[in-house]
């Protein structure tokens, strides 16, 4: 049952993770200002490396659910 926690937990932090950098690296591209400011650098560094620790938790899970379910 845990383990089924982190599998969700994880996928749903792919998705916002996901969503907040593409929201701020979209903002950044398209913005009015020019030049984006250093908090919205800081937020897309942060989405990135949430971003790729959810994927790799969920890697980790799915493969440990799969040799110890045989």
């Amino acid at each position: 049952m845990f383990n089924i926690i982190i599998i969700v937990a994880t996928s749903m932090g792919i998705v916002a993770f996901g969503g907040i950098g593409y929201n701020f690296m979209f903002d950044t591209v398209n913005g009015i200002g020019g030049y984006p400011s250093w908090l919205d650098v800081y937020i897309i560094f942060a989405s990135g490396v949430g971003l790729g620790v959810c994927i790799l938790g969920l890697y980790d899970q799915l493969v440990y659910e799969y040799f110890e379910g045989k």
